[in-house]
């Protein structure tokens, strides 16, 4: 079970990268290069995430680039939710 699930997305290529490789999953010959939005199961979106993806199976897979973007995105919204979190608190509903 895929942990993101694609909206609207579009192939990418990078160079010296091969065009279609196998699915670890399905095995099918279909796991391309995608770029555009994912939502976790979580409901946290991430609009613009390249990474590969299966047109088989619909199965996502991330690179390292991949998942330190959304380690990163994670991290930004939780420090920012803490900042409102204490503003609210403190009785700065700005």
């Amino acid at each position: 079970m895929s942990l993101y699930h694609p909206n609207e997305t579009s192939k990418t290529s990078k160079p010296n990268e091969p065009e279609v490789l196998p699915c670890p999953e399905c095995g099918a010959e279909a796991m391309r290069r995608w770029r555009g939005e994912c939502r976790l199961l979580d409901g946290f979106v991430i609009a613009d995430l390249e990474r590969w993806h299966c047109t088989a199976c619909e199965e996502d897979f991330f690179d390292p680039q991949a998942m330190d973007k959304i380690a990163f995105l994670r991290k930004e919204r939780s420090n920012s939710r803490l900042k409102l979190s204490k503003r609210v608190k403190e009785g700065n509903y700005v």
